[in-house]
């Protein structure tokens, strides 16, 4: 079974994933099952360091149903974390890692690897993937290395859009929200400096829940 790579993202109405930066939104009931869902049916989850700091901890599996089908499927409790970050820049206390019960790596250039480790060796494996940069498919290959196919990609845009350039993702789950947040400095799915030409999707699926629109599309890989 090779790895698949499924973004996981709310937007609001004018394509915005939060108010700002290192804010974490809320996006209603229905996309929060929706995103613990895809969640819950990954071996790993994926997330750069600002969306941590927004919130604090990342996705836990606790909704019942979803609860059950991991346990009926052999899955451990909670999936795999990974955190994303180039500069180190995390903080021991958050409750990511003082509460939440998870199996976690830190991946980060391969110099933070070894600075980082006085402070996290304990909290979390350090995993060195690129010199300068935090190189996705490093990433993948650590994942590979623990059995880990079903890959979750959380956010954020900075995140994300390195992922797109490394053209990494096969799935695209996107929720349309009904809320506006505008400004100009609020985070969209990709940001940083621009794909170097347009996707191409798919859709699978178009659904409408409680005022949200859920939408599947498998990502046109390689075109």
């Amino acid at each position: 079974m090779s790895q698949e790579v499924r973004l996981v993202m709310a937007i609001s109405a004018d394509g915005k994933i939060a108010p700002g930066r290192d804010r974490s939104p809320h996006f209603g009931p229905a996309d929060a099952y929706r995103f613990e869902r895809v969640c819950a049916e990954s071996d790993a989850l994926v997330s750069g360091a600002g969306t941590l700091r927004a919130s604090g901890r990342t996705r836990s599996i606790v909704t019942p149903d979803l609860v059950a089908w991991r346990a009926a499927h052999d899955l451990p409790p909670q999936p795999f974390s990974v955190i994303v970050t180039r500069s180190g820049n995390l903080d021991p206390s958050l409750p990511y890692f003082t509460e939440q019960p998870l199996q976690r790596a830190i991946a980060t250039t391969d110099a933070r690897a070894t600075e980082m480790a006085a402070d996290y060796a304990d909290l979390a494996e350090l995993w060195p993937c690129g010199a300068e940069e935090v190189e996705p498919q490093r990433i993948l290959a650590h994942l590979a290395a623990r059995g880990h196919q079903r890959i979750a990609l959380l956010g954020g845009g900075e995140l994300n859009a390195s992922w797109f350039a490394a053209d990494l993702v096969d799935r695209i789950e996107l929720t349309l929200a009904p809320l506006l947040f505008g400004g100009r400095d609020a985070p969209t799915p990709i940001d940083g400096d621009g794909l170097s030409a347009a996707g191409q999707l798919s859709l699978v699926s178009c659904d409408v829940v409680e005022g949200c629109i859920f939408v599947t599309y498998d990502v046109q890989r390689g075109v």
